[in-house]
Protein backbone atom coordinates (compact mmCIF):
# COMPACT_ATOMS: atom_id res chain seq x y z
CA UNK A 1 0.00 0.00 0.00
CA UNK A 2 2.72 2.39 0.63
CA UNK A 3 4.75 1.73 -2.57
CA UNK A 4 1.59 2.37 -4.14
CA UNK A 5 0.79 5.32 -2.62
CA UNK A 6 4.85 6.32 -3.28
CA UNK A 7 4.75 5.71 -7.00
CA UNK A 8 1.18 7.70 -7.01
CA UNK A 9 2.70 10.68 -5.42
CA UNK A 10 5.88 10.38 -7.30
CA UNK A 11 3.74 10.94 -10.25
CA UNK A 12 1.78 13.58 -9.69
CA UNK A 13 5.04 15.51 -8.65
CA UNK A 14 5.93 14.14 -11.75
CA UNK A 15 3.75 15.96 -13.46
CA UNK A 16 2.78 18.71 -11.87
CA UNK A 17 6.89 19.85 -10.88
CA UNK A 18 8.46 19.40 -14.43
CA UNK A 19 11.64 17.62 -14.87
CA UNK A 20 13.36 15.95 -12.27
CA UNK A 21 16.97 16.97 -13.16
CA UNK A 22 15.22 20.67 -12.36
CA UNK A 23 13.65 18.99 -8.72
CA UNK A 24 16.40 17.36 -7.49
CA UNK A 25 18.45 20.10 -7.32
CA UNK A 26 15.32 22.26 -5.82
CA UNK A 27 16.60 24.35 -2.32
CA UNK A 28 16.06 22.65 0.57
CA UNK A 29 14.05 24.37 3.37
CA UNK A 30 15.38 25.95 6.06
CA UNK A 31 16.41 23.80 9.20
CA UNK A 32 16.61 24.86 12.78
CA UNK A 33 17.75 22.33 15.24
CA UNK A 34 15.05 21.52 18.45
CA UNK A 35 17.70 20.92 20.72
CA UNK A 36 16.42 18.20 23.13
CA UNK A 37 13.54 19.17 22.52
CA UNK A 38 10.72 15.73 21.90
CA UNK A 39 8.42 16.06 18.88
CA UNK A 40 5.32 13.87 20.19
CA UNK A 41 4.35 12.06 16.66
CA UNK A 42 0.54 11.15 15.58
CA UNK A 43 0.37 7.91 15.03
CA UNK A 44 -0.41 8.29 11.19
CA UNK A 45 3.39 9.87 11.30
CA UNK A 46 5.14 6.66 13.09
CA UNK A 47 3.40 4.27 10.39
CA UNK A 48 4.52 6.87 7.76
CA UNK A 49 8.13 6.88 8.92
CA UNK A 50 8.19 3.11 9.92
CA UNK A 51 6.86 2.31 6.11
CA UNK A 52 9.59 5.39 4.69
CA UNK A 53 12.48 3.28 6.36
CA UNK A 54 11.13 0.25 5.17
CA UNK A 55 10.96 1.19 1.79
CA UNK A 56 14.37 3.24 1.93
CA UNK A 57 16.26 -0.18 3.59
CA UNK A 58 14.59 -2.31 0.81
CA UNK A 59 15.02 -0.32 -2.12
CA UNK A 60 18.60 0.91 -2.21
CA UNK A 61 18.92 2.99 -6.04
CA UNK A 62 15.44 5.41 -5.16
CA UNK A 63 15.71 8.33 -7.23
CA UNK A 64 17.27 12.02 -5.81
CA UNK A 65 13.80 13.49 -6.69
CA UNK A 66 11.95 10.87 -4.16
CA UNK A 67 14.65 11.43 -1.62
CA UNK A 68 14.14 15.05 -1.92
CA UNK A 69 10.69 14.73 -1.57
CA UNK A 70 10.44 12.10 1.18
CA UNK A 71 12.90 14.42 3.27
CA UNK A 72 10.26 17.41 3.27
CA UNK A 73 8.10 15.06 4.81
CA UNK A 74 10.39 15.14 7.52
CA UNK A 75 11.69 11.35 6.64
CA UNK A 76 15.16 11.71 8.52
CA UNK A 77 16.62 8.51 6.63
CA UNK A 78 15.45 9.80 3.46
CA UNK A 79 17.74 13.15 4.59
CA UNK A 80 20.51 11.00 5.60
CA UNK A 81 20.92 9.18 2.09
CA UNK A 82 20.26 12.67 0.19
CA UNK A 83 23.13 13.97 2.22
CA UNK A 84 25.38 10.98 1.06
CA UNK A 85 24.29 12.19 -2.77
CA UNK A 86 24.51 16.05 -1.71
CA UNK A 87 27.35 16.24 0.88
CA UNK A 88 25.69 18.94 2.80
CA UNK A 89 26.17 19.14 6.37
CA UNK A 90 22.84 20.91 6.59
CA UNK A 91 21.40 17.68 4.95
CA UNK A 92 22.95 15.61 7.68
CA UNK A 93 21.99 17.44 10.76
CA UNK A 94 18.45 18.04 9.68
CA UNK A 95 18.95 13.92 9.43
CA UNK A 96 20.10 13.33 12.89
CA UNK A 97 17.82 15.58 14.27
CA UNK A 98 14.62 13.72 12.79
CA UNK A 99 15.93 10.39 13.23
CA UNK A 100 16.86 11.48 17.02
CA UNK A 101 13.19 12.26 17.56
CA UNK A 102 12.31 9.31 15.53
CA UNK A 103 13.66 7.20 17.92
CA UNK A 104 12.14 8.91 20.62
CA UNK A 105 8.99 8.15 19.65
CA UNK A 106 9.96 4.86 19.73
CA UNK A 107 10.10 3.90 15.98
CA UNK A 108 12.69 0.84 16.24
CA UNK A 109 13.96 1.32 12.70
CA UNK A 110 14.99 4.57 13.32
CA UNK A 111 16.78 3.68 16.74
CA UNK A 112 18.87 1.13 14.97
CA UNK A 113 19.91 3.05 11.82
CA UNK A 114 21.57 6.02 14.28
CA UNK A 115 23.19 3.20 15.92
CA UNK A 116 24.35 2.14 12.35
CA UNK A 117 25.48 5.70 11.79
CA UNK A 118 27.41 6.39 15.02
CA UNK A 119 28.68 2.96 15.09
CA UNK A 120 30.26 3.51 11.39
CA UNK A 121 31.73 6.49 12.60
CA UNK A 122 33.33 5.19 15.19
CA UNK A 123 31.33 6.66 18.25
CA UNK A 124 30.53 3.78 20.39
CA UNK A 125 28.72 5.34 23.41
CA UNK A 126 26.07 7.54 20.96
CA UNK A 127 25.59 3.54 18.85
CA UNK A 128 25.00 1.70 22.00
CA UNK A 129 22.33 4.28 23.54
CA UNK A 130 20.75 3.83 20.18
CA UNK A 131 20.92 0.25 19.78
CA UNK A 132 19.48 0.07 23.74
CA UNK A 133 16.64 1.88 23.20
CA UNK A 134 16.05 -0.43 19.84
CA UNK A 135 16.45 -3.44 21.08
CA UNK A 136 14.03 -2.38 24.19
CA UNK A 137 11.94 -1.56 21.13
CA UNK A 138 12.48 -5.41 20.38
CA UNK A 139 14.64 -4.65 17.05
CA UNK A 140 16.19 -8.21 16.64
CA UNK A 141 19.02 -6.53 14.89
CA UNK A 142 19.79 -3.66 17.43
CA UNK A 143 20.11 -6.32 20.39
CA UNK A 144 22.64 -8.44 18.24
CA UNK A 145 24.65 -4.95 17.27
CA UNK A 146 24.82 -4.04 21.20
CA UNK A 147 26.17 -7.90 21.88
CA UNK A 148 28.92 -7.18 19.46
CA UNK A 149 29.98 -3.85 20.86
CA UNK A 150 30.09 -5.66 24.13
CA UNK A 151 32.50 -8.38 22.60
CA UNK A 152 31.32 -10.96 24.71
CA UNK A 153 30.76 -14.62 23.31
CA UNK A 154 27.13 -14.65 24.41
CA UNK A 155 25.09 -12.31 26.72
CA UNK A 156 21.51 -11.46 27.63
CA UNK A 157 21.29 -9.49 24.33
CA UNK A 158 22.22 -11.95 21.86
CA UNK A 159 19.78 -14.37 23.30
CA UNK A 160 17.52 -11.85 23.01
CA UNK A 161 18.31 -10.82 19.36
CA UNK A 162 17.62 -14.79 18.64
CA UNK A 163 14.13 -14.99 20.45
CA UNK A 164 13.09 -11.72 18.25
CA UNK A 165 14.47 -13.55 15.30
CA UNK A 166 17.52 -12.62 14.40
CA UNK A 167 19.00 -15.49 12.34
CA UNK A 168 23.09 -13.85 13.04
CA UNK A 169 22.57 -14.46 16.73
CA UNK A 170 21.35 -17.41 16.47
CA UNK A 171 23.80 -18.56 14.11
CA UNK A 172 26.99 -17.36 16.68
CA UNK A 173 24.81 -18.85 19.55
CA UNK A 174 24.82 -22.57 18.12
CA UNK A 175 29.14 -21.52 17.33
CA UNK A 176 29.36 -21.01 20.88
CA UNK A 177 27.96 -24.07 21.58
CA UNK A 178 29.36 -26.08 19.32
CA UNK A 179 32.68 -25.05 19.85
CA UNK A 180 31.74 -26.40 23.76
CA UNK A 181 30.65 -29.54 22.02
CA UNK A 182 26.91 -28.94 23.43
CA UNK A 183 25.98 -30.10 20.00
CA UNK A 184 22.29 -30.47 21.98
CA UNK A 185 22.27 -26.91 22.05
CA UNK A 186 24.05 -25.96 19.08
CA UNK A 187 21.38 -27.84 17.34
CA UNK A 188 18.60 -25.76 18.69
CA UNK A 189 19.86 -22.40 17.77
CA UNK A 190 21.76 -23.48 14.69
CA UNK A 191 18.44 -24.83 12.85
CA UNK A 192 16.82 -21.55 14.09
CA UNK A 193 19.25 -19.99 11.99
CA UNK A 194 19.27 -22.58 9.54
CA UNK A 195 15.36 -21.77 8.59
CA UNK A 196 16.47 -18.37 7.57
CA UNK A 197 18.45 -19.67 5.41
CA UNK A 198 21.19 -18.30 6.56
CA UNK A 199 23.97 -20.62 4.82
CA UNK A 200 26.64 -20.96 7.56
CA UNK A 201 23.84 -22.78 10.13
CA UNK A 202 22.67 -24.51 7.52
CA UNK A 203 26.46 -25.98 6.72
CA UNK A 204 27.68 -26.19 10.46
CA UNK A 205 24.30 -28.43 11.16
CA UNK A 206 25.70 -30.80 8.31
CA UNK A 207 28.95 -31.41 9.48
CA UNK A 208 27.63 -31.78 13.46
CA UNK A 209 25.15 -34.82 11.80
CA UNK A 210 27.70 -36.14 9.77
CA UNK A 211 30.90 -36.35 12.38
CA UNK A 212 29.17 -35.90 15.77
CA UNK A 213 26.02 -37.46 15.55
CA UNK A 214 26.43 -39.47 12.77
CA UNK A 215 22.53 -38.78 11.31
CA UNK A 216 23.66 -39.52 7.41
CA UNK A 217 19.97 -38.45 6.30
CA UNK A 218 20.12 -35.19 8.21
CA UNK A 219 23.50 -34.19 7.13
CA UNK A 220 22.50 -34.82 3.36
CA UNK A 221 19.11 -32.84 4.19
CA UNK A 222 21.28 -30.14 5.36
CA UNK A 223 23.96 -30.24 2.66
CA UNK A 224 21.36 -30.11 0.14
CA UNK A 225 19.70 -27.10 1.70
CA UNK A 226 23.60 -25.51 1.79
CA UNK A 227 23.76 -26.33 -1.84
CA UNK A 228 20.47 -24.45 -2.77
CA UNK A 229 21.60 -21.19 -0.42
CA UNK A 230 25.31 -21.34 -3.21
CA UNK A 231 28.19 -23.27 -1.27
CA UNK A 232 30.08 -25.33 -3.75
CA UNK A 233 31.71 -26.91 -1.01
CA UNK A 234 28.32 -28.21 0.13
CA UNK A 235 27.28 -29.39 -3.83
CA UNK A 236 30.82 -31.11 -3.70
CA UNK A 237 30.59 -32.82 -0.88
CA UNK A 238 26.83 -34.40 -1.24
CA UNK A 239 28.05 -35.55 -4.50
CA UNK A 240 30.72 -37.43 -3.49
CA UNK A 241 28.36 -39.01 -0.77
CA UNK A 242 26.63 -40.17 -3.55
CA UNK A 243 29.41 -40.87 -6.22
CA UNK A 244 31.47 -43.06 -3.09
CA UNK A 245 28.53 -44.81 -2.10
CA UNK A 246 30.18 -45.12 1.63
CA UNK A 247 27.37 -44.04 3.64
CA UNK A 248 24.29 -44.40 1.53
CA UNK A 249 23.21 -46.30 -1.97
CA UNK A 250 25.30 -45.45 -4.49
CA UNK A 251 24.14 -42.84 -7.09
CA UNK A 252 26.05 -41.24 -9.95
CA UNK A 253 23.16 -39.64 -11.59
CA UNK A 254 22.52 -37.63 -7.98
CA UNK A 255 26.18 -37.29 -7.55
CA UNK A 256 26.10 -35.72 -11.26
CA UNK A 257 22.97 -33.54 -10.54
CA UNK A 258 25.47 -32.02 -7.70
CA UNK A 259 28.50 -31.65 -9.38
CA UNK A 260 26.55 -29.78 -12.61
CA UNK A 261 25.07 -27.31 -10.34
CA UNK A 262 28.22 -26.67 -8.70
CA UNK A 263 29.91 -25.86 -11.85
CA UNK A 264 26.63 -24.09 -13.85
CA UNK A 265 25.48 -21.88 -11.05
CA UNK A 266 28.74 -21.13 -8.94
CA UNK A 267 31.29 -21.81 -11.47
CA UNK A 268 33.13 -24.26 -9.18
CA UNK A 269 36.27 -25.50 -10.89
CA UNK A 270 36.12 -28.99 -9.17
CA UNK A 271 32.58 -29.27 -10.19
CA UNK A 272 33.41 -28.77 -13.77
CA UNK A 273 35.60 -31.19 -13.85
CA UNK A 274 33.94 -33.86 -12.17
CA UNK A 275 30.81 -33.42 -14.50
CA UNK A 276 32.87 -33.86 -17.17
CA UNK A 277 34.52 -37.22 -15.76
CA UNK A 278 31.06 -38.55 -14.63
CA UNK A 279 30.01 -37.46 -18.42
CA UNK A 280 32.19 -39.50 -19.64
CA UNK A 281 31.71 -42.57 -17.78
CA UNK A 282 28.03 -42.39 -19.51
CA UNK A 283 29.82 -42.33 -22.96
CA UNK A 284 28.47 -38.32 -23.66
CA UNK A 285 31.39 -37.25 -24.81
CA UNK A 286 30.82 -33.76 -26.36
CA UNK A 287 29.60 -33.01 -23.11
CA UNK A 288 32.51 -34.43 -21.08
CA UNK A 289 34.82 -32.79 -22.78
CA UNK A 290 33.37 -29.12 -22.73
CA UNK A 291 32.83 -29.76 -18.66
CA UNK A 292 36.52 -31.01 -18.36
CA UNK A 293 38.04 -28.29 -20.33
CA UNK A 294 35.62 -25.84 -18.42
CA UNK A 295 37.46 -27.13 -15.46
CA UNK A 296 40.79 -26.96 -16.52
CA UNK A 297 40.38 -23.43 -17.18
CA UNK A 298 39.12 -22.45 -13.89
CA UNK A 299 42.45 -24.16 -12.88
CA UNK A 300 41.52 -27.48 -11.67
CA UNK A 301 44.42 -29.72 -12.22
CA UNK A 302 41.94 -32.84 -12.65
CA UNK A 303 39.99 -31.14 -15.31
CA UNK A 304 43.45 -30.98 -17.38
CA UNK A 305 44.51 -34.03 -15.96
CA UNK A 306 41.82 -35.90 -17.38
CA UNK A 307 42.42 -33.71 -20.95
CA UNK A 308 45.67 -35.42 -21.06
CA UNK A 309 44.57 -38.58 -20.98
CA UNK A 310 42.11 -38.09 -23.48
CA UNK A 311 44.57 -36.61 -25.78
CA UNK A 312 47.08 -39.98 -25.04
CA UNK A 313 44.64 -42.92 -25.40
CA UNK A 314 43.09 -41.04 -28.33
CA UNK A 315 39.37 -42.45 -27.81
CA UNK A 316 37.86 -39.14 -28.15
CA UNK A 317 40.45 -36.89 -30.25
CA UNK A 318 43.39 -38.29 -32.70
CA UNK A 319 46.16 -39.03 -30.37
CA UNK A 320 48.43 -35.75 -29.97
CA UNK A 321 51.25 -36.33 -27.25
CA UNK A 322 52.62 -32.76 -27.43
CA UNK A 323 48.82 -31.45 -27.14
CA UNK A 324 48.70 -33.75 -23.82
CA UNK A 325 52.01 -32.88 -22.37
CA UNK A 326 50.89 -29.15 -22.51
CA UNK A 327 47.39 -30.02 -20.37
CA UNK A 328 50.18 -32.48 -18.20
CA UNK A 329 51.90 -29.38 -17.51
CA UNK A 330 48.60 -27.18 -16.57
CA UNK A 331 47.75 -30.31 -14.14
CA UNK A 332 50.93 -29.98 -12.66
CA UNK A 333 50.59 -26.17 -12.45
CA UNK A 334 47.32 -26.41 -10.78
CA UNK A 335 48.29 -28.99 -7.92
CA UNK A 336 47.91 -32.65 -9.38
CA UNK A 337 50.47 -34.60 -7.79
CA UNK A 338 54.05 -34.83 -9.38
CA UNK A 339 53.49 -39.04 -9.36
CA UNK A 340 50.74 -39.04 -11.72
CA UNK A 341 53.70 -38.81 -14.17
CA UNK A 342 54.90 -42.65 -13.42
CA UNK A 343 51.07 -43.87 -14.46
CA UNK A 344 51.83 -41.38 -17.88
CA UNK A 345 55.00 -43.17 -18.52
CA UNK A 346 53.62 -46.61 -18.08
CA UNK A 347 50.34 -45.49 -20.20
CA UNK A 348 53.27 -44.41 -23.62
CA UNK A 349 52.96 -40.86 -22.76
CA UNK A 350 56.95 -40.74 -23.52
CA UNK A 351 57.26 -36.82 -22.65
CA UNK A 352 56.07 -37.72 -19.16
CA UNK A 353 58.97 -40.12 -18.69
CA UNK A 354 61.80 -37.37 -19.58
CA UNK A 355 59.55 -34.90 -17.22
CA UNK A 356 59.77 -37.71 -14.78
CA UNK A 357 63.37 -38.18 -15.47
CA UNK A 358 63.89 -34.27 -14.79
Amino acid sequence: MFRLLISILFSILFFSCGEVSKVATAPIEKFNSNGDKKLNFSLDKKVFIGKCNEYLIENKNVSEYLLNYLCNQHCGYSCLNLYHLRKDETLLNRALEYMSNECENNIESSCLILGNYFLKDNKLDKAKSYFIKGCNLNSGEACYKLSLINKNSIDEFLFKSCNLGFFKACFNLGAYYYKQKNYEKSIKFLEKSCEKNFLKACYLLSKIYLKDKKDIDRAVQYLDKSCKLNSYNACLYIGYIYYSGKEVKKDKNKALKYFKYACDNLNSPKGCSLTGIILYSKSDYINSVCYLNKGCSLKDGSGCLSLSLLLIKGEIFNKNPRLAMEYLNLAKKYGVDRDILNYLCKSGLKAACKEKGN
